[in-house]
C-alpha cells in the first residue's frame, strides 16, 4: 500500500492545496488508490499542490551542482589553519607544487590564468578561493582520480569536484577554510579525511560507496549534506548536526532514523528507498516543509502525522493500510475526497523502447514493466543502427522514468517528446538525428545542463525554455538563422550551432561564460561579438565569409582555432595568442606568416590552399608540424 502527499517543496508564501494520494491493498497485480486533497483555511500556512511524481524525490540530487555553482564566496581565510605541527616549516611561496593529475592540473591552470606545463607555486595555490572541474565527457581521459597538490590550497572556500573518478579524500584533510564541497558521483568509500574541517556549510557525497558517516559527527556548521546512493546503515554520527536544514539519506540501507529526532531545523529531508518502518522519530521536526519516504517499508504512519507547515510529502511504494492519521489534518480544515481506481502495468506502445527499458532493468524481453520499475532507471541509452526499420518513434512509458538523470535516443525517429515532459530529474537529454522540433516540450524539464539536437528539424529556437541551468546546447545542422532567443542564457559553457543559417552573431557578446564554441558552415561575415568572450579555448569558425580576424585578438586563452575556408589575408590579430596549440588556415588569401613567428606552443599548422613563399618566420617554432607546407598556389 502506498501513501503520498504532494505539494511544492520550498517555503510556503500563500494558503494553497496540499493532495495525498492513498494506495491500498496487498496483491500487487490489483491495487486500490485513494486520492486526499487537503485545503487549508487561509490562517494556515500551506504550500501549493503538485503532482506526487517519482523525479521530485530525487530533484534534490539533480540541483545539487547548480547550488554549488551559485554559492558565493564570501571571502578568504587570513591564514587557513594548518594540520601540520606548530614546528613544521612553511613551504617558501615559490615552490613548485605537484599535481600528477592531468584533469585537475589544466583546471588550477584556467583557475589560476596560467600556461599549461607552467609550474604552479605554493603562494598560488594558496591563494585559490574555490574551484570547480567540471567532466565533459564519460571518457576516463576526462575524469580526476588524484587530488594532490589540493593541499596546499589553504583559502579554499569551495570546491566541486563532481562526476569524477576520485577515491581518496586524504589532500583534502587540511583545508580549515572549506565551506562547500561537493564530490557527488565519485568512488569515495572513505571519508575520514574530512572529520577535521568544520568550517563546512555545504557537504555533498552523493552516488558513493559510503558505509561509515561517523567522520561528520563534528561538522557542526553543517547547514546542506547530501548522501543519498550510497551504503550508509546508521545515522547515529548525525545527531548533532543541529543546523542541518536540508539532509539526503535517500537509497541508503538505514532502518532507524531515531537519531534524527533532535535535527529540528530541518526543512528537506530525504529518506527514500531505505529499510524504514517507523518514522515516530519525525514528530518534533516542525520546521520540515518537504519529505521523502517512498519506496520504504512502512505499514502506517506509526504515531506521527505530518507538520502543519508541510507542503510536500512522498509516501508511495510503502506498505500503508491505515490512513487515519490524516484524519487530525481534516479536522484542522482540509477535506478529503477518495476515489477507488485500478492500476496495471505501465503499457510502451514501441517495441524498441520497451526492449530498451527490459534491458535497463535486466529482464527478459517478454517480462512486464511496472512503474515502479520504470521508476528506477536512471540512465537509458537505444541508438538507432543507420537503416535499422526499428527506430524509436513514441516515447510513451517514459513518463514513469522519474528517476531518469540521462537520456540518449539518438538515430531514432522521435519527433514528439510529450511522455518526458515532467521529467525534472533529468540533467542530459541526447535526441540527435531525430525528427524534433517542439522546442516549448522542453519546458519542464528545469534540471537540464547537456542538451543535444544536432540533426533534426528545428528552424527556430524562438521557442526554447529557459532552462536556467543549461551549460551545453548543441544545434548543429538544422535551419536556424536567428539566435538572439541565447540571449541572458549567462550559464553556457558550450555551444554547438554549425551548419545552419546563421549570419548575425551578435547575440554572442553576452555569453560571457562560453569557452567552447562551433559555428562553422554558416554565412557569418562579422565576428565582433567574440571579442567578449575571454573565457574560450577552442574556436570553430571554418567554412564562413570572414577576412577580419581583429576580434579575436584579445582571446588569449585560445589554444585550436579553426578558420578553413574563409577570405583571411591578415594574420597579424593572431599574433599575441600565445597559448595556440592548433591552428587551421587552410584554404584562405594569406601570403605572409610572420604574425605566427612568435607563437612557440604551437603543434600543429595546416596552411594549405594558400599562397605562401616564405616559411622561415615559422622557424624558430620548435615540434611544429606543417601540414600543407607544399600545397601552396601561386598568386595572380
Amino acid at each position: 500500500m502506498c501513501w503520498g502527499a504532494a505539494g511544492p517543496a520550498t517555503q510556503p508564501a500563500a494558503p494553497a492545496t496540499v493532495t495525498a494520494s492513498v494506495t491500498s491493498g496487498t496483491d500487487a497485480a490489483l491495487t486500490t488508490a485513494y486520492t486526499i486533497s487537503i485545503q487549508r483555511t487561509e490562517s494556515q500556512q500551506t504550500s501549493g499542490a503538485s503532482s506526487s511524481t517519482r523525479a521530485e524525490s530525487t530533484s534534490g540530487r539533480s540541483l545539487i551542482d547548480e547550488r554549488l555553482a551559485s554559492s558565493a564566496v564570501t571571502g578568504r581565510s587570513a591564514g587557513a589553519a594548518q594540520c601540520a605541527s606548530p614546528d613544521t616549516a612553511p613551504v617558501p611561496p615559490e615552490t613548485p607544487i605537484a599535481v600528477p593529475d592531468p584533469v585537475l592540473r589544466a583546471a588550477l591552470e584556467q583557475a589560476l590564468d596560467k600556461p599549461a606545463g607552467e609550474a604552479i607555486n605554493a603562494a598560488e595555490m594558496a591563494s585559490l578561493a574555490a574551484l570547480s572541474v567540471p567532466r565533459p565527457s564519460d571518457a576516463p581521459s576526462d575524469a580526476v582520480a588524484d587530488l594532490t597538490g589540493l593541499e596546499h590550497a589553504a583559502a579554499l572556500e569551495a570546491l566541486d569536484v563532481a562526476g569524477h573518478d576520485i577515491a581518496d579524500l586524504a589532500p583534502l584533510r587540511c583545508l580549515a577554510s572549506l565551506k562547500t564541497l561537493n564530490a557527488g558521483r565519485n568512488q569515495i568509500s572513505d571519508i575520514a579525511a574530512l572529520s577535521g574541517l568544520t568550517s563546512l556549510e555545504r557537504l555533498y557525497l552523493y552516488d558513493n560507496q559510503i558505509s561509515d558517516i561517523a567522520a561528520l559527527s563534528g561538522l557542526t556548521n553543517l547547514t546542506a549534506l547530501l548522501v543519498d546512493h550510497n551504503q550508509i546503515t546508521g545515522t547515529a554520527a548525525l545527531s548533532g548536526l543541529t543546523g542541518l536544514t536540508t539532509l539526503g539519506l535517500g537509497d541508503n540501507q538505514i532502518s532507524d532514523i531515531a537519531a534524527l529526532s533532535g535535527l529540528t531545523a530541518l526543512r528537506t529531508l530525504y529518506l527514500f528507498d531505505n529499510d524504514i518502518t517507523d518514522l515516530g522519530a519525525l514528530s518534533g521536526l516542525n520546521s520540515l516543509i518537504a519529505l521523502w519516504v517512498d519506496g520504504n517499508d512502512l505499514v502506517s504512519p506509526n504515531g506521527w502525522a505530518p507538520a502543519g507547515g508541510l507542503g510536500y510529502l512522498d509516501a508511495r511504494h510503502n506498505l500503508i493500510a491505515d490512513i487515519s492519521p490524516l484524519d487530525a489534518l481534516a479536522a484542522s480544515g482540509g477535506t478529503i475526497h477518495s476515489e477507488p481506481q485500478r492500476t496495471t502495468t505501465v503499457r510502451v506502445n514501441d517495441p524498441s523502447l520497451r526492449a530498451a527499458l527490459l534491458a535497463a532493468l535486466g529482464k527478459t524481453t517478454g517480462g512486464t514493466l511496472s512503474p515502479a520499475e520504470i521508476a528506477t532507471i536512471e540512465r537509458l541509452e537505444r541508438v538507432g543502427p543507420r537503416g535499422d526499420p526499428a527506430l524509436i518513434s513514441d516515447l510513451s512509458g517514459l513518463e514513469h522514468a522519474t528517476s531518469l538523470t540521462e537520456l540518449r535516443l539518438r538515430n531514432n525517429a522521435i519527433a514528439d517528446i510529450e511522455p518526458i515532459t515532467g521529467l525534472d530529474s533529468l540533467e542530459r537529454l541526447d535526441l540527435q538525428a531525430n525528427r524534433f522540433a517542439d522546442l516549448a516540450q522542453l519546458e519542464g524539464l528545469r534540471s537540464l545542463r547537456w542538451l543535444n539536437l544536432m540533426q533534426n528539424n528545428i528552424a527556430s529556437i524562438d521557442a526554447l525554455p529557459a532552462l536556467p541551468g543549461l551549460e551545453m546546447l548543441f544545434v548543429d545542422f538544422n535551419n536556424i538563422a536567428d539566435i538572439t532567443p541565447l540571449a541572458g542564457r549567462s550559464a553556457l559553457t558550450r555551444l554547438g550551432l554549425v551548419g545552419n543559417n546563421i549570419t548575425d552573431i551578435s547575440t554572442l557578446a553576452g555569453l560571457t561564460n562560453l569557452d567552447w564554441v562551433m559555428i562553422s558552415g554558416n554565412n557569418i561575415t562579422d565576428i565582433t561579438a567574440l571579442a567578449s568572450l575571454d573565457k574560450i579555448y577552442y574556436l570553430r569558425l571554418t567554412n564562413n565569409n570572414i577576412s577580419d580576424l581583429t576580434p579575436l585578438s584579445g582571446l588569449t586563452r585560445l589554444t585550436n582555432l579553426h578558420l578553413y575556408r574563409n577570405n583571411i589575408t591578415d594574420l597579424e590579430p593572431l599574433r599575441g595568442l600565445t597559448r595556440l596549440r592548433f591552428l587551421d588556415l587552410r584554404d584562405n588569401n594569406i601570403t605572409r606568416l610572420e604574425p605566427l613567428g612568435g607563437l612557440t606552443r604551437l603543434g600543429d599548422l595546416y596552411i594549405g590552399d594558400n599562397h605562401i613563399t616564405d616559411f622561415t618566420p615559422l622557424d624558430g617554432i620548435e615540434d611544429l608540424t606543417i601540414h600543407g607546407r607544399d600545397a601552396q598556389t601561386p598568386t595572380n
